[in-house]
């Protein structure tokens, strides 16, 4: 379990900081905990409570976590007021990420505007690891090659309809 903000995807990492600048300047003390997470990590994290000793610390496994897509981190305010909490996650909702506020875990910050879980994640052992620096897992996927098909061939048609030239022309088979 990393506590690595460069571990987080470009975007959440770059929403985090900005989330602990603010935290900082409301006189608080953020410290990172957590950030990305193996599916492995995440498992273990589940079965706590359920399978091993410990109090239950979260309620999904696997890919379902944000965390094992590099878009949460979780956050501990030492020594704060007990109303730190709720400012601080209706700042991070107020720039559109998700607070944990709402399920029962006021540490976690969730950054994923316009996606939903389902859109990455398949299912229990379908866990295929962050979509980032290399993102053969998530393009690797049916339906995003299907939408890349999709625009690919309505840049040409577009191209074809302007009257501009194919982008392949003028290039030679070797044989």
């Amino acid at each position: 379990m990393l506590r690595d903000l460069t571990a987080l995807t470009p975007e959440t990492e770059a929403k985090v900081r900005q989330l602990l600048i603010r935290a900082e300047g409301m006189g608080l003390s953020p410290v990172v905990t957590s950030t990305y997470r193996t599916c492995a990590e995440q498992d273990a994290i589940y079965a706590q409570g359920r399978e091993s000793p410990g109090d239950v610390a979260t309620w999904v496994s696997g890919c379902g976590s944000w965390h094992t897509w590099g878009r949460a981190a979780d956050i501990l305010l030492e020594g704060a007021p007990a109303d730190a909490y709720a400012r601080l996650g209706e700042l991070w909702e107020s720039w559109g990420g998700r607070w944990g506020g709402h399920f029962d875990d006021p540490g976690h910050f969730e950054w994923h505007p316009g996606l939903e879980i389902r859109d990455l994640c398949g299912g229990p052992g379908s866990c295929q690891g962050p979509p980032w620096p290399d993102d053969r897992g998530l393009l690797g996927r049916p339906a995003v090659q299907g939408g890349l098909l999709l625009a690919v061939g309505g840049v040409l048609v577009a191209r074809r309809l302007l009257g501009r030239p194919w982008p392949f022309q003028g290039l030679r088979r070797r044989g």
